[in-house]
């Protein structure tokens, strides 16, 4: 009988510190007998990925373990970010290869690459140090449209610079037949990326916050820009 699935793909938080998860996959004897460990993926914004790796260890701790680095929205940084980034980087991980994602496209052959692995400790640090970050989703049946969605993000993002960590979701706006994903970090909100068409009749749409503190402000922003689209219990906090 074939298997039913040749490989698992764990994304964790993007603020999330990846030791806890790489010691239950390697020391819990259940899972260790039954999968593998390929190798540890992380993927950095090139624009503010500086900003992280001053602000939280987790970010730090997410390079250390890396057998790879995926360098992202590069053509948004200009060449003193990026030239900076890589002298950070190749501080924390000079051994790790480096790759450049260019519009979201990226060589599956060079991603799966298995000869260059090794997990990489904290150089003189004990445990990676909590710092609470908390997170809300959001559950819309309707949406406005995409420039209304778009005003009410960026505004937020402009107004929580500190709180405001990361922003990701799925929308279906009226005035696209596609749905639109959306990426923001940094107080940045990226370019939308229209995604093939959804056959699926689920057609509500997802954001996800996360946030290092206020996380209850922003729900509270949310439900008032909002209002006249949510559901009961839409806003959800984690």
């Amino acid at each position: 009988m074939p298997r039913p699935f040749q490989r698992v793909i764990i994304e964790t938080s993007g603020v999330a510190s990846p030791e806890p998860i790489l010691d239950t996959l390697l020391r819990e004897p259940w899972i260790a007998k039954r999968y593998s460990l390929q190798q540890v993926l992380t993927t950095l914004a090139v624009p503010s990925a500086q900003e992280h790796l001053e602000r939280f260890a987790e970010a730090a701790a997410q390079v250390t373990w890396a057998d790879k680095l995926l360098l992202t929205h590069a053509d948004l940084a200009d060449a003193a970010q990026q030239a900076g980034l890589l002298e950070r980087l190749n501080g924390l991980a000079p051994g790790t290869p480096k790759l450049t994602v260019t519009s979201g496209k990226a060589s599956i052959a060079e991603i799966m690459d298995r000869r260059q692995t090794g997990y990489r400790r904290l150089p003189g640090q004990g445990v990676v140090a909590e710092h609470g970050f908390s997170a809300l989703s959001v559950y819309l049946g309707q949406m406005p449209s995409w420039q209304h969605v778009q005003t009410i993000l960026q505004d937020l993002l402009e107004r929580y610079p500190d709180n405001l960590l990361r922003l990701k979701g799925v929308v279906f706006v009226p005035d696209q037949d596609r749905p639109i994903a959306v990426q923001a970090a940094a107080g940045r909100l990226y370019p939308p990326q229209v995604l093939p068409v959804d056959d699926s009749k689920d057609r509500r749409s997802r954001l996800v916050l996360i946030a290092s503190s206020g996380i209850e402000v922003l729900a509270d922003e949310l439900a008032l820009a909002f209002a006249e689209y949510l559901e009961r219990n839409a806003i959800r906090l984690h």
